[in-house]
């Protein structure tokens, strides 16, 4: 029997999208080009949405669809105009397309300029909001811009801005990758000589519809399925030099997408940073939304934490609520406290848990505006968050108790906790999640009054698969790496409990285990489990395959931790 279902309902979500008006000036005409990227909400690429530019009188000037990374580039030339050029000079301030594109972590735009300047060069986010700039001087003639954005920002679109006295002018690049640093981060000028890749992209050909007035463009979003269709005014400055802004179109949410809220102690173990690393990469892929992370442990620095990890890689809006008690759990690791105090480096702005909101006020708003029986809830750690959200009755959110709201809203929980089939080895069947640290005397009324299907991963399912090693190649300031290398005292493999559970819950888990026959487990006051099979039983645990087996499983994780460098 699989408890595992993909959730197909569609609502709408916010799409954004980026625009950049680039003046490129030639000896016979002024080039304009319009580029921007199409994005979700999550600043994921939206790919292959038709594109069109209009004119005046609603003149077709040109068409495209959007790349792979979500951009685009439309091209029109406003009527000649005479100027004397100076041979082999650039006839006004050109920035080039930048290459490589996309890139990690360094790139290059060529930049000419008709004489010296001082410019101020930044770069900004899909946002606006700008991540790193300089003041800095360009020679008469051929410059390169070199941008190295190092292992701290989230992969995604990026545009940089040249302005100086009289003109401003941008590009657009794409980040692939987050987490690897190849010399120090920043913006730097090299003017002079020759340059030592193609200059600036001139459109030559002269086809380019003309326009008499660059004030009346439109930009057309073609809507398909998913996308809705958008008309809107294209920006420009008053010197129509440059001009950028973000606008909302109307996506439909990935259909296969499963909806999920994560329950972390976020304590010691590393394994909890390799999970949630996980879950971001199946985020990336379309495959899961994170709809909430909660932290279960008492530790003042653990929610702090996992803000820190969500907008590192990308998220920072999902809401992280935090256990307010003081019966369960133990201080944060020193490292996980060192990254939830970066604020300025990975970009979260809360620290210490009463900053965050109390988890069952998350959970209880999280379900209340979700569809009903589409979340997967994922607990990775001990079970006394979900204890108090059983024990919850009607609020603002919604009039149902705790129990209710479960029943309505959730299709299943994955827990990783125990041993099986009855109890195991380990500590005469006393596994950490259930047991340790005050955990006990709330793992067992959990388990018997959940009122969904459980599907449990084991403690024997993660121990024999060895991750982690892997992120020896990734930049030191990557906060998967710095679990790692602070609770092991170094970067190797280590067992990956938190993340087979993960894995288990977004994929189907019987692409790589076995399920138990059905039954009810149940846990007594010392935290010991115990399994008994029976027909009408809402209970199932994973069982180690042999194909794919604990390794094959490890490269799986393995390689979605790649994915996200």
């Amino acid at each position: 029997m699989n408890v595992h279902r993909f959730l197909r309902n569609t609502f709408s979500v916010r799409t954004l999208v980026l625009i950049t008006i680039a003046l490129l000036t030639t000896a016979g005409a002024q080039v304009y080009e319009v580029s921007g990227a199409l994005v979700d909400q999550q600043e994921d690429p939206v790919a292959h949405v038709t594109v069109h530019l209009y004119g005046e009188d609603r003149k077709l000037l040109d068409s495209t669809e959007t790349d792979a990374d979500g951009s685009f580039t439309l091209s029109y030339e406003l009527a000649p105009v005479s100027a004397e050029v100076e041979a082999d000079q650039p006839a006004g301030f050109q920035l080039g397309a930048s290459y490589p594109n996309p890139f990690n972590p360094r790139t290059t735009f060529p930049f000419e300029a008709p004489q010296e300047a001082s410019v101020s060069i930044s770069i900004h986010d899909v946002l606006g909001r700008s991540v790193m700039q300089t003041q800095t001087g360009v020679l008469k003639g051929h410059n390169e811009i070199h941008v190295n954005l190092g292992g701290r920002l989230a992969q995604g679109q990026y545009v940089m801005r040249v302005q100086g006295e009289n003109f401003s002018t941008s590009g657009l690049m794409t980040f692939v990758s987050a987490g690897i640093s190849s010399g120090n981060p920043g913006i730097t000028v090299q003017s002079g000589g020759t340059l030592s890749h193609p200059t600036a992209r001139i459109a030559e050909k002269s086809d380019i519809p003309r326009v008499t007035d660059d004030s009346k463009l439109e930009l057309h979003i073609k809507g398909r399925d998913d996308v809705e269709e958008k008309v809107l005014p294209v920006p420009l400055s008053q010197d129509h030099h440059v001009g950028f802004v973000t606008v909302q179109v109307t996506k439909s949410r990935n259909t296969d997408a499963v909806k999920v809220i994560v329950d972390t102690d976020m304590h010691g173990d590393c394994d909890d940073a390799g999970a949630l690393a996980l879950l971001h990469s199946l985020a990336n892929k379309g495959e899961a939304e994170i709809l909430a992370v909660l932290v279960n442990n008492l530790g003042e620095y653990s929610a702090g934490a996992v803000a820190a990890y969500n907008a590192y890689f990308g998220r920072p809006d999902i809401p992280v609520g935090a256990y307010m008690g003081d019966a369960v759990g133990g201080d944060t690791g020193w490292y996980y406290e060192q990254i939830a105090k970066d604020t300025k480096r990975y970009g979260h702005d809360k620290i210490r848990r009463d900053q965050f909101p109390d988890a069952t006020e998350v959970y209880r708003k999280t379900l209340a505006a979700a569809e009903d029986g589409e979340v997967v809830m994922i607990s990775i750690g001990h079970l006394n968050n979900l204890y108090y959200l059983l024990q919850s009755g009607p609020d603002d959110y919604s009039p149902l108790s705790g129990v209710e709201l479960i029943k309505a809203k959730v299709d299943h929980i994955v827990i990783m906790g125990g041993t099986y089939p009855a109890g195991g080895d380990y500590e005469a069947g006393k596994e950490h999640n259930f047991r340790r640290r005050g955990a006990a005397a709330y793992t067992g009324d959990v388990i018997a009054q959940w009122p969904t299907r459980i599907l449990l991963s084991g403690f024997e399912i993660g121990e024999n698969i060895m991750t982690g090693s892997i992120l020896e190649g990734f930049d030191k300031y990557n906060p998967v790496r710095i679990a790692y290398d602070g609770y092991l005292g170094g970067v190797k493999d280590h067992h990956s409990w938190d993340q087979s559970a993960m894995l288990a819950a977004i994929r189907d888990p019987e692409t790589y285990w076995e399920l138990s026959k059905p039954g009810w487990c149940r846990v007594d006051h010392s935290g010991k489990n115990y399994f008994s099979y029976e027909s009408d039983g809402m209970h199932n645990y994973l069982i180690e395959r042999k194909k794919p087996g604990p390794q094959d499983v490890a490269e799986i994780i393995n390689q979605l931790m790649l994915d996200l460098r």
